[in-house]
């Protein structure tokens, strides 16, 4: 296991809300759910999908990217 590496994901997947918060369209439109604004970003290895409803962010996943999904 690469310590320093897991310590980045951490980070990055730690600190992914905060910048949602900031940017929240800065997501890719999935438009398989129209009409609501379901959106993904990419940490890593990582898939986080999210919401939003008015001025609320809903984390709606976060799954890793190899598992089959």
């Amino acid at each position: 296991m690469n310590q320093p590496a897991a310590a980045r994901t951490v980070q990055q997947l730690t600190a992914a809300p905060s910048t949602l918060l900031a940017n929240p369209r800065i997501g890719e439109r999935l438009e398989e759910f129209d009409p609501r604004d379901v959106r993904r970003i990419q940490i890593g290895h990582y898939e986080l999908r999210y919401e939003i409803q008015g001025s609320t962010l809903y984390l709606l996943r976060l799954w890793h990217t190899r598992e089959d999904r």
